[in-house]
């Protein structure tokens, strides 16, 4: 479990991350199980103004963040990432040029009101590419939807 306490340093956890995973070839963090997890398998399980903190942990095990907000609510974190080198990163010499990884990761953030009853949450996924040179990219998760 990560606490982040500001965006900075968030993006420097993201950072590590992909130079890890640049210099090892891939790497994963999270539970996998959440990878297979789509809005609608969350929707089976999690009722707004019904599901309490305690059967979301039944459910989904501990969150990788629990942030506690100034009203008094409470979020929870789940994450899955998995990043992959790109085959081009294993040339010799021209590797160092070209090499690049694959990134796919998934969150699912759960709101909780004071009570400790769900009030909210959603799903996020996004697919990024490293290149070198080449400033971070993201492309749609699925086809069709609206890139940035």
């Amino acid at each position: 479990m990560r606490n982040f306490a500001t965006l900075e340093d968030q993006m420097r956890f993201l950072l590590a991350t992909v130079l890890i995973v640049a210099l090892s070839g891939c790497a994963q963090v999270g539970d996998p199980r959440l990878r297979e997890q789509t809005i609608e398998t969350v929707a089976a399980r999690v009722t707004r103004g019904q599901t309490t903190r305690d059967q979301i942990q039944e459910i989904y095990g501990t969150p990788y963040r629990i942030t506690n907000l100034a009203s008094g609510r409470l979020v929870y974190s789940y994450v899955y990432s998995q990043s992959a080198a790109t085959p081009e990163s294993f040339i010799p010499v021209v590797g160092r040029f070209v090499a690049g990884s694959n990134t796919d990761t998934t969150v699912l953030t759960i709101f909780f009101n004071t009570n400790g009853i769900v009030d909210d949450y959603n799903m996020n996924r996004s697919l990024s590419q490293v290149r070198p040179g080449v400033p971070q990219t993201s492309s749609p998760a699925r086809p069709g939807a609206p890139t940035q």
